[in-house]
C-alpha cells in the first residue's frame, strides 16, 4: 500500500487523537485505566479504513514505545509494554483494522448491518487481546497470580457498558459523517 501526503496527514491525525485520549485517562485498579481510547481506535478504523487505521494505532504505538508521553496518565517508554494495560494498546490495532474492513465490506456491499456490526466486532477484538495480555503480565511478569475471572474484573467488567456505548457512537458516525468526508473529498 502506497501511502500518499494525505494519508500520512490522516493516520498521523488519529495517532495524536488517540495520544491526548490518553491525557484524560481515569486509573482503576489492576492497571488499566477509563479512556475514550477505545472509541477513537473504533474511529481510527471506521473512517480511515483497514490499512490506515492500523497504521495509525500503530504509530501511536511506536511513539509510546520509544519513549513519548503519549500513553495514559503521560507514560511512555519501552518498560510500558509490561504494563498490563499494553494488550489494550496492541489492540487498538487489530480493533481498528477489523472495524475498518467490515465497514470497507458492508460499505461495497451496501451491507447496512455489516456496517452496524463493524465498530462492536473491532472492541470485541481489542478485549480479546487485552484481558490475555493483562492476565499473562499479572502472572508471569508481576508475579502477582490471579485467574481468570480477576482478569475479566480488572480489565473487562468495569468498562464494557460504556464500551459498547461508544461503539454505538461509531455507528452514528459511520452513516452520519463518513458520506459527507467522502463527498467533501477528505476520504477516498
Amino acid at each position: 500500500m502506497k501511502l500518499t501526503v494525505k494519508d500520512m496527514v490522516l493516520c498521523a491525525l488519529f495517532a495524536a487523537l488517540i495520544s491526548i485520549g490518553a491525557l484524560g485517562s481515569i486509573p482503576l485498579p489492576g492497571g488499566i485505566p477509563f479512556s475514550i481510547q477505545p472509541l477513537l481506535a473504533m474511529l481510527a478504523g471506521a473512517v480511515l479504513g483497514s490499512k490506515r487505521g492500523a497504521i495509525s494505532m500503530t504509530l501511536y504505538m511506536f511513539m509510546g514505545v520509544v519513549g513519548l508521553p503519549v500513553f495514559s496518565n503521560g507514560a511512555g517508554g519501552f518498560g510500558y509494554i509490561l504494563a498490563p494495560s499494553f494488550g489494550y494498546i496492541i489492540g487498538f490495532i487489530f480493533c481498528a483494522y477489523v472495524t475498518g474492513l467490515i465497514v470497507e465490506k458492508s460499505r461495497a456491499n451496501n451491507s447496512k448491518v455489516g456496517m452496524v456490526i463493524a465498530p462492536f466486532a473491532g472492541l470485541m477484538v481489542d478485549y480479546i487481546i487485552g484481558v490475555p495480555y493483562l492476565y499473562m503480565i499479572f502472572n508471569l511478569v508481576m508475579g502477582k497470580a490471579i485467574d481468570v475471572n480477576t482478569a475479566l474484573v480488572y480489565g473487562f467488567y468495569p468498562f464494557i457498558l460504556l464500551d459498547l456505548l461508544k461503539a454505538a457512537l461509531v455507528v452514528v458516525v459511520i452513516f452520519g459523517l463518513l458520506p459527507r468526508l467522502e463527498r467533501q473529498g477528505i476520504l477516498a
